[in-house]
């Protein structure tokens, strides 16, 4: 009988092993799912706020209640974000700029970020700064292309854990900084 009990106890711990391993992995898979559902909503706000602005021109832009084009971009994409809400004490930012390329005197190609006089573009909550410089710009833009317009949307966003296991919070940063952005061509706005 005593090699039973010790079968037993063997086989408790063993289970033991398992169940907490399996919990930690069921853990994970909620905790991933809700910051993938957060990321898609991120980029669901900056592709459908990019895709409705882009068939305006933005200095000739008068949007609903006197806004401007940049603070109607942001507007927009907050709505297309819901439920996921912004926080400025974390970071969260949206930052838009749009940009000019055209042909100089001398056919050389001039690029230009706007709105004027702010060289990382219009920050919704003035937390965060645009990934991208001036001459990253002008290395994505093809040279060989006619003279256009492009439309940029970032957003910057810290995921907060939902779960707030110790478990994650020891390896993973709580919160999770999140970024996405895209570029849209602007088919009015031309230098």
């Amino acid at each position: 009988t005593k090699m039973k009990n010790k079968e037993k106890g063997q086989s408790f711990v063993e289970l033991l092993l398992v169940v907490i391993f399996l919990m930690i992995f069921v853990l994970g898979i909620a905790e991933f799912g809700s910051l993938l559902n957060q990321y898609l909503n991120l980029i669901d706000g900056a592709r459908e706020s990019a895709r409705v602005l882009s068939d305006f021109n933005p200095d000739d832009y008068s949007g609903d209640g006197g806004n401007t084009f940049q603070e109607d971009a942001v507007l927009k994409a907050v709505d297309i974000m819901k439920p996921l809400v912004l926080d400025q004490s974390l970071g969260d930012d949206i930052i838009i700029s749009y940009f000019s390329i055209g042909m100089d005197d001398d056919d050389n190609y001039v690029y230009t970020r706007y709105p004027s006089g702010d060289p990382d573009g219009y920050s919704y909550m003035d937390n965060q700064d645009s990934m991208f410089t001036n001459s990253e710009i002008q290395d994505l833009v093809d040279g060989t292309k006619p003279e256009r317009g492009i439309l940029l949307i970032e957003i910057y966003y810290n995921y907060p854990h939902l779960l707030k296991a110790p478990v994650f919070s020891a390896i993973v940063p709580d919160p999770i900084p999140v970024y996405t952005h895209v570029f849209m061509p602007l088919a009015r706005f031309h230098p």
